[in-house]
C-alpha cells in the first residue's frame, strides 16, 4: 500500500483521536464524541499495523537497540501508576467532567463522602455523608445498597475493597441475595422449560428506583479502619409515589450475629466515638417530573 497515503492517514486519524480524547476528558459524557474516538481508534490500530508491516525492517533495528528495554519499563511503570491511581493521578482525573453514561461515582473529599448514581436520564441519586469528626475522613470501610420492601438486598451501589470482611451485615445480605438470585434463575429455567411463563421476581434495581408506585430502602454500613467498635448501619426509606428531593438517613444500630444470620441490634448505648464518625447522611434524588 502507498506509504505516503498510510502516513497521511496515520497523522489525520491521530489528530482526530487526540482531539476527541481531550474533549471526552474535559466535557460531560457525549456518546457522539466517544463513538468517534472509539471507532477511529480501531481504524487507527489497523492502519498502524499496516504501517509497521511497511517498515518491518526498520522496526527490527529499533527493537535491537539498547533503548528498547527502557521504553518497555517506562511504559509498564506509567501504566501501573495510572491503574493504582495514587493521589497525583487522582488529582488529574478529578479535572475530568466525563462521569460516564451511568454517572456512578464515589469520592472522598476532606470531611465529605459523595456517591452519585444515575440509572436513567430521568433519575439521579446522590448520597452525601458528612464527617462528625474535626479531622478529614479517613478512607472508611463502607457499603451502600438497595433493599426492597421485604428487606431483601437488590443491588449494591458501592462497596469498599474490605467490605466483605469488615462489614458483616452487608456481606450477609449480599450473600443471601446471590443465593436467592441463583435459585430464582434455576426456577425460571424450570418454568420456561415447562410453560414459558415469566417469573415475578425482579433483581433489577431500576424496577424499584424508577417506577412511580415503588417504595424501597437505601442502607449504609460504615466502619472506621482500626476502630475496635462494630460497624454502624444507617437507612432511609424512599417512596416514589410521595417523591421528596431531600431525605436524611437514620442511624439504626450495629450488626449482631444470631446463629447463622446477622441482625440489627438497635441498642447503641455501648457506642462512644463511633457514633461521631458521621454527622449527617443526606440523600438527594433528582427526578424528571414528566417521567415519574
Amino acid at each position: 500500500m502507498n506509504r505516503k497515503l498510510i502516513s497521511l492517514l496515520v497523522f489525520m486519524i491521530f489528530v482526530v483521536i487526540s482531539t476527541t480524547g481531550v474533549m471526552a476528558f474535559f466535557l460531560p459524557y457525549d456518546i457522539s464524541i466517544i463513538s468517534i474516538h472509539a471507532i477511529l481508534g480501531f481504524l487507527f490500530l489497523a492502519i498502524i499495523l499496516i504501517h509497521l508491516y511497511n517498515n518491518l525492517n526498520q522496526l527490527k533495528k529499533y527493537l535491537k537497540s539498547k533503548s528498547t528495554l527502557s521504553v518497555f519499563v517506562i511504559t509498564f511503570l506509567l501504566t501501573a501508576i495510572i491503574i493504582a491511581q495514587p493521589a497525583p493521578v487522582q488529582s488529574i482525573l478529578k479535572l475530568s467532567k466525563n462521569t460516564g453514561p451511568a454517572l456512578d461515582r464515589f469520592q472522598i473529599q476532606d470531611s465529605t463522602i459523595c456517591y452519585d448514581y444515575a440509572p436513567a436520564e430521568t433519575y439521579k441519586l446522590s448520597v452525601k455523608i458528612q464527617s462528625g469528626l474535626n479531622t478529614s475522613i479517613q478512607t472508611p470501610d463502607i457499603a451502600i445498597w438497595l433493599e426492597n420492601q421485604s428487606n431483601y438486598h437488590i443491588k449494591t451501589l458501592h462497596a469498599s475493597s474490605n467490605a466483605t470482611t469488615q462489614l458483616p451485615f452487608w456481606n450477609f445480605k449480599k450473600s443471601e441475595y446471590e443465593k436467592a438470585k441463583l435459585e430464582a434463575q434455576k426456577e425460571q429455567q424450570d418454568i420456561l422449560a415447562v410453560s414459558g411463563a415469566t417469573p415475578n421476581n425482579s433483581f433489577n434495581a431500576e424496577d424499584y428506583l424508577l417506577p412511580k408506585d415503588q417504595t424501597y430502602t437505601l442502607l449504609i454500613e460504615i466502619n472506621q479502619p482500626h476502630d475496635q467498635q462494630p460497624s454502624l448501619i444507617y437507612s432511609v426509606e424512599v417512596s416514589n409515589s410521595e417523591a421528596k428531593y431531600f431525605q436524611t438517613f437514620d442511624l439504626l444500630g450495629y450488626p449482631s450475629q444470631e446463629e447463622n444470620s446477622w441482625k440489627i441490634n438497635y441498642d447503641l448505648s455501648q457506642f462512644t466515638s463511633a457514633k461521631q464518625l458521621i454527622n449527617s447522611a443526606l440523600l438527594t434524588i433528582q427526578r424528571t417530573k414528566d417521567k415519574l
